[in-house]
């Protein structure tokens, strides 16, 4: 039973539904740090699709910010990955993971992002890595 809302609230973070998030930590029903598919968390889900609000809201009710994917990824990484900007300065602003961490195959986040051509992230990497 737990499973099957632990798995409800990683849907709902992977697709952006805020209110199912909402419910689903109101009323107790699924751990907030839950892991589905490749090790992810519903944070780190919310991160890689860049659902900002998503990720803020976990964030404020205190959602594990340091845990890493089974490939070694923070949600730093996996924020880089899909290119959202303003998922990447809210995650960059507030200093959760070292921004030059580098996943099991040896990559930074902003390798991740210029490997995926999301130059604006990338300029903000190297902004707040100075």
């Amino acid at each position: 039973m737990a499973y099957e809302k632990d798995l409800r609230l990683l849907e709902a973070s992977i697709t952006g539904d805020l209110e199912t998030v909402l419910e689903m930590l109101d009323e107790g029903q699924a751990d907030i740090n839950c892991r589905g598919m490749y090790g992810l968390t519903p944070v780190m889900w919310a991160a890689w699709n860049g659902h900002t609000r998503v990720v803020q809201f976990l964030r404020f009710k205190l959602a594990n910010m340091s845990l890493v994917t089974d490939s070694g990824n923070t949600i730093l990484h996996l924020a880089c990955d899909g290119g959202e900007v303003q998922t990447v300065e809210f995650l960059l602003e507030r200093k959760f993971v070292d921004i030059n961490a580098r996943n099991k195959f040896g990559k930074t986040a902003a390798e991740m992002a210029s490997g995926k051509g999301h130059q604006k992230v990338v300029d903000l990497l190297k902004s707040f890595d100075e």
